[in-house]
């Protein structure tokens, strides 16, 4: 039975994924390794909210799990050069 502002949040969360990839010598650069890493990059779940990990309260125990006015957990990239001369 679901009631009005309770919802299922329970979630299965693809937290992190970063892949690294060793090119070696490449003309005037000794060794040279690429690293891509995303956070946050999707979740599993039938949340009506935002996001099923959001705490609007911090470490109130009334407000836990409300998420009005509070911002989402970001998606984020980030892509790494590792150079050896």
């Amino acid at each position: 039975m679901e009631e009005w502002r309770i919802d299922n949040g329970s979630f299965v969360k693809l937290r992190e994924v970063s892949l690294s990839y060793n090119v070696g010598k490449v003309s005037f650069v000794r060794d040279l390794t690429v690293n891509l890493s995303g956070r946050n990059l999707v979740s599993f779940d039938n949340y009506k909210g935002y996001d099923p990990e959001l705490n609007s309260g911090g470490q109130s125990t009334i407000l836990r799990n409300i998420d009005f006015g509070a911002v989402p957990i970001p998606r984020t990239f980030s892509l790494g050069l590792q150079v050896k001369f």
